[in-house]
Order: structure tokens, then sequence, then C-alpha cells
């Protein structure tokens, strides 16, 4: 059975994404993720960072022409 988490640390959500906790922690700062406190640590829920990653636009890496 696996677990489902309800919330991720920084560290863990920047690892599954691909980016650094940094990253994760400029766009909280910024309010473009939000986070909860929990005792001394801050989380983001997994419901909060799925609504989020659906309204980061979408890239393609082909450039133009090729």
């Amino acid at each position: 059975m696996q677990e489902t988490r309800l919330a991720l640390s920084f560290r863990e959500l920047a690892d599954r994404v691909g980016v650094s906790p940094r990253s994760i922690q400029n766009w909280v700062a910024r309010g473009d993720l939000s986070a909860i406190k929990v005792g001394s640590r801050t989380l983001i829920t997994t419901a909060e960072a799925e609504r989020w990653l659906s309204t980061r636009p979408a890239r393609n890496s082909r450039k133009e022409g090729r």
C-alpha cells in the first residue's frame, strides 16, 4: 500500500518538481504558492501543489522551425 502524503516540505516538493528548495521558498514568499505552518515546520499541501502546478504555463522545448 502506497502512503499518500497530505503535505510536503519545501525540499520534498522541490525534489518532486525538479527545482531547488529556494525556488519553492521564493514562490511562497511572493504569494504564488500557499504554505501552512504545522508546529515549527512550513509545509505545502499536496492539493495546493497540484493546484499551483496546474496553473503553470506549458512550454514547448522545441524551437520554432525545427
